[in-house]
């Protein structure tokens, strides 16, 4: 797991130098914090697991998926609430809410297992039912409506998403749905023959992304004005071309007002960026300098690049144990919640109608019913704290990192960030986790809420008001709890203490965060469509060449979105790394300015980043020095 031990061999003479003293204050020293934290997880989970596997002991899930009869059976296995065994009967009759056997005349197997209408069978059928001249019969049309009331009553024992699956289903005519089949069929198949050519598509998408990272390690001053430069180039460009159409259309008395709003939100624009581009200017080349820096880091620790791998591993694993017993979960809660309606029906009409509803006991029958929102917590708590784990390692080895004379004795820095966090701030690590799942937790709760009032304007507003502010906080809260880390992992601070400090220090330093947070992000943003450019258009070299069309391919955006949907995700997965590099490097060199003064305590910066402290000191001499001979020079009479 370490990246580089110290293969460094030392003379007699020379004395194998001492680690370092902040390096090692990185690792002793420190107190566990946040600990009681700790114990409100494990309970939480050891909740979520009682409930898991007492809905896995009672429910039945497959019901979403297959339907159930009158009986709320499912057909094709054995029952454990009823007791009764199906499994010779695997298919759903809906007409009479039936497990059969084999389908009657005029019905076709789904693929869900039920019996639905064949489509031609019903049209000839109703074709000639009308050439025929019979007269109609006013009691077969009253018969036909209560045929549908009957059906309507049956569907509705079913899950509702099996509901309304049926109905479109059965509705769904035959020709449509054998052509949407069949485009599906098609795009799987084209996914299919051009897997080799997806996966060249990847391979190109890591070789930019790695391309890109050496890039902004070496060629980090001339990527960030190239950028900058031609953003402005096109930003003035663009303003010019606007008010020209727009005068050219007024001579031609021709329609102009679009031109004419888009001159002036061009204008402002661009006013507006050369505005921040003037007074950012000086911070500019420190973006730079913490690119650069944080590319010797990323060279110094390579294998920081497999974090995000163990982290998407795991959160895929604990993922699909979750899908499988929130199936569980669900299906447990629309029992409870079945077996209540129920209830009421039937204290309402004094007969009872369903015979199979399980029976639970109260306190588990409410405890399921909070079930899905349960789990829900608890899928986002858990992905968070896999996310902030993968956070707290980049930020501990890249702080061992820069505050170490010695870089090429750093042993395993890796590893020690991860020990630091198993031992004394995990506590920490779940308290952060809770504030953001909680938030996102509420902004779902708006979501559907929002959905649910759809039909009030007033209230429907109000909750999307309340979502946009909530999903800024949200953005707010991941980017100081991401800072928090940074500062827990280089001095041991309690999550609330982190994040204060966090706050104030970014606060402090707003017109460099400013800086970074714009340019920054820009460059990588642009880096992440460089690689899905690339490898899209060596998938359209491809489409050119005809290879696709000597397989076969008959639909050749499917591989080619796939392969930029592919790239994206891998040039996000580079560079999120480089862009928590960037932010630890940018706090570690905050604290290092705070914390020394660059003589009688020395800075642990790189040089390059020393070289722009020692600029901005001779400025401020010189400054200083100016202001003083202009104060003491005598004004001449």
């Amino acid at each position: 797991m370490g990246c580089r031990c110290d293969t460094r061999v030392y003379s007699a003479e020379e004395k194998k130098p001492a680690p370092d003293v902040l390096a090692k204050g990185l690792s002793q020293g420190r107190n566990c914090t946040n600990m009681t934290w700790i114990v409100v997880l494990v309970l939480y989970s050891a909740l979520m697991l009682f409930v898991s596997i007492e809905a896995i002991r009672l429910a039945n899930p497959w019901k979403f998926i297959y339907g159930t009869d009158s009986n709320r059976d499912v057909c094709g296995m054995r029952n454990r609430v009823s007791g009764n065994d199906l499994t010779s009967k695997p298919f759903l009759y809906q007409e009479t809410s039936s497990c059969v056997t084999t389908c009657p005349l005029g019905y076709v197997v789904s693929r869900l297992q039920r019996c639905v209408r064949d489509a031609t069978y019903f049209r000839n059928l109703s074709g000639a039912v009308e050439s025929s001249e019979r007269p109609v019969d006013s009691s077969h049309h009253i018969q036909q409506q209560h045929r549908e009331q009957r059906q309507r009553r049956e569907l509705r024992q079913m899950s509702p998403v099996s509901q309304d699956a049926i109905y479109r289903f059965s509705i769904l005519p035959g020709k449509q749905g054998k052509q949407m089949e069949g485009l599906l069929e098609s795009i799987v198949q084209n996914i299919s023959l051009c897997r080799l050519e997806l996966f060249y598509m990847c391979l190109i998408a890591v070789g930019c992304s790695v391309f890109i990272v050496l890039l902004l390690r070496f060629l980090t001053n001339l990527i960030v004005w190239f950028f900058l430069l031609t953003i402005t180039a096109l930003s003035i460009g663009s303003t010019i071309f606007l008010w020209l159409q727009y005068d050219l259309k007024q001579r031609r008395k021709e329609p102009s007002h679009l031109f004419y709003y888009g001159a002036i939100s061009s204008t402002v624009g661009a006013a507006v960026y050369l505005l921040i581009l003037f007074v950012l200017r000086k911070r500019i080349h420190l973006t730079a300098t913490l690119f650069q820096e944080a590319g010797r880091a990323l060279s110094s620790l390579p294998l920081l690049f497999l974090q995000p791998l163990w982290t998407l591993v795991v959160s895929i694993g604990f993922s699909a144990l979750w899908l499988y017993s929130f199936m569980f979960v669900v299906a447990a809660a629309a029992d409870v919640q079945r077996k209540r309606e129920d209830e009421g029906y039937n204290h309402t009409l004094g007969q009872m109608v369903y015979t199979s509803s399980p029976s639970y006991d109260k306190h588990l029958a409410n405890i399921f019913m909070c079930g899905p929102w349960l789990h829900l917590l608890g899928l986002l708590w858990w992905t968070r704290i896999f996310l902030a784990c993968q956070h707290f390692i980049i930020a501990g080895s890249v702080a061992s990192w820069y505050f170490s004379r010695y870089k090429n004795a750093l042993g395993f820095p890796i590893l020690r960030a991860t020990s630091i966090l198993v031992a004394y701030h995990l506590g920490s690590i779940i308290l952060g986790s809770l504030l953001t799942s909680l938030m996102q937790l509420l902004r779902i709760t708006l979501a559907v809420a929002s959905k649910i009032a759809a039909h009030n304007r007033c209230s429907h507003c109000c909750t999307v008001c309340c979502s946009c502010c909530l999903a800024i906080f949200e953005r707010f809260l991941k980017y100081i709890n991401r800072n928090a880390y940074i500062l827990i992992s280089i001095h041991g601070y309690p999550f609330c203490e982190a994040a204060h400090e966090a706050f104030g220090l970014l606060s402090s330093n707003i017109l460099r965060l400013s800086a970074i947070n714009s340019v920054g992000d820009f460059i990588l943003f642009l880096g992440k469509v460089a690689v899905v450019a690339a490898s899209v258009i060596f998938g359209l070299e491809m489409q050119q060449a005809g290879e696709m069309q000597e397989m076969g391919v008959s639909y050749y955006w499917v591989p080619i979105l796939l392969g930029a949907i592919f790239a994206w995700l891998i040039a996000d997965y580079f560079l999120a790394v480089y862009e928590m590099v960037i932010d630890t490097v940018f706090l570690c060199f905050c604290e290092d300015t705070r914390l020394h003064d660059g003589t009688t305590q020395p800075y642990y910066m790189g040089a390059s980043l020393m070289a722009f402290v020692n600029k901005g000191r001779r400025k401020k001499r010189k400054v200083s020095t100016e202001s003083a001979v202009t104060v003491m020079t005598p004004i001449s009479e």
